[in-house]
């Protein structure tokens, strides 16, 4: 994994995006640890943007699996971003 906050980035755009091509497939382990190790980047460089997308990813991967307690968790931690960021797509998908 890259030191610099430019390659933390470029690693964690890779790994949020893999997360929902995971869960399309099935693999659920797999997705949530791509999407953790992503979350886990997003945080130390503050990207406040792909922390609300990883955590929207989390709720679908937590409403597939039947854990709607967590699905419920992960979509209003990304609600209350996408508030704070103005992000109106996502508010609305959060809702």
């Amino acid at each position: 994994m890259g030191t610099r906050s430019g390659d933390k980035w470029v690693v964690s755009g890779a790994l949020v995006n893999l997360g929902p091509l995971l869960i399309a497939q099935g693999e659920y382990a797999r997705a949530r640890a791509c999407i953790m190790d992503a979350l886990t980047i997003q945080r130390q460089i503050g990207d406040k943007y792909d922390i609300a997308f990883s955590l929207r990813n989390l709720g679908k991967l937590a409403f597939k699996q039947h854990d709607l307690t967590a699905a419920r968790a992960c979509y209003e931690e990304s609600l209350a971003i996408d508030r704070d960021i103005g992000y109106r797509d996502g508010i609305a998908i959060s809702l």
